[in-house]
């Protein structure tokens, strides 16, 4: 169930900077601007920018596999019942 939480919001977070990204192709200003930053962070041009985007995304899918592996070990286990007087507090 967090899993599919955790795409959700993963997917909406990827749909709001693509939205973005249109939105500032369209005006000149904007556009110019945001390739001074993108040159400033990433000189070696938009390949410089696929590349990072692309190892990050890597890592999140990577993250996620984690997680579904955790997940299922964790589904498998018998709960655990705690004892009433062993809780902190």
């Amino acid at each position: 169930m967090q899993l599919n939480h955790c795409l959700k919001k993963f997917h909406q977070i990827r749909a709001k900077v693509s939205q973005q990204l249109a939105e500032r192709a369209e005006s000149p200003k904007n556009s110019r601007e945001t390739e001074s930053i993108l040159h400033n962070l990433f000189p070696q041009g938009v390949a410089g920018v696929n590349q990072e985007a692309e190892k990050d995304l890597k890592k999140i899918v990577s993250l996620f596999k984690q997680l579904e592996v955790r997940l299922k070990q964790l589904n498998a286990q018998a709960p655990v019942e705690i004892p009433s007087g062993k809780t902190k507090r």
